[in-house]
């Protein structure tokens, strides 16, 4: 199984025919990273969030130990955030784990998902969603990872969803279908 992808456009537009398109090698693994940064809460509280960094970090060292290329794709195509909780458990922890992660270069210039070529979402590997609360902010009502995720499901594609990456899958939804992960 084969897989790259990719281009770039600001978020809630479509590329354009002429947008840059990323240059990705195939057998490609795409990490779709939350690009949020607060989480609103039922009661309206507003909590700091973002990716949990050990469920991008494990799964990134282990695919990049196996030679597979790694791309980044955020729905804002902004560096993504890691949940301060995620960290660890005291300053020394979260210096180490922040150290880590600053030396991952396709976390500094992830890809918007607007502008990901879904003609090329059949050559990927493999899409991984790290959970973290985030996802539940913005990766379960976006549309451009539901084309993503819909591409990837038809070209069997596999996608992995750790912890709340899941909520990531109701993007895939599509009025009067059904729901192409049920029963998973």
């Amino acid at each position: 199984m084969a897989l790259p992808l990719g281009s770039v456009a600001a978020e809630g537009t479509a590329p354009a025919d002429d947008a840059k398109k990323a240059d990705l090698k195939p057998d490609s693994v795409l990490f779709v990273i939350s690009s949020a940064t607060v989480l609103t809460l039922a009661g309206g509280e507003k909590v700091e969030t973002g990716y949990w960094a050990g469920e991008f970090l494990l799964p990134h060292r282990e695919l990049t130990a196996q030679g597979y290329p790694i791309a980044v794709a955020t729905p804002t195509g902004k560096t993504p955030h890691p949940d301060p909780v995620s960290l660890g458990p005291d300053a020394k922890a979260a210096a180490a784990v922040t150290a880590r992660l600053a030396d991952i270069g396709c976390l500094k210039q992830p890809l918007c998902l607007d502008a990901v070529d879904l003609a090329q979402v059949s050559r990927l590997r493999a899409i991984v969603i790290p959970g973290g609360y985030a996802p539940m902010a913005d990766l379960a009502d976006s549309p451009a990872l539901g084309r993503i995720l819909r591409a990837a499901a038809k070209a069997g594609v596999l996608i992995a969803a750790i912890c709340h990456g899941p909520v990531a899958l109701l993007s895939r939804r599509e009025p009067g279908l059904p729901w192409c992960f049920a029963g998973f």
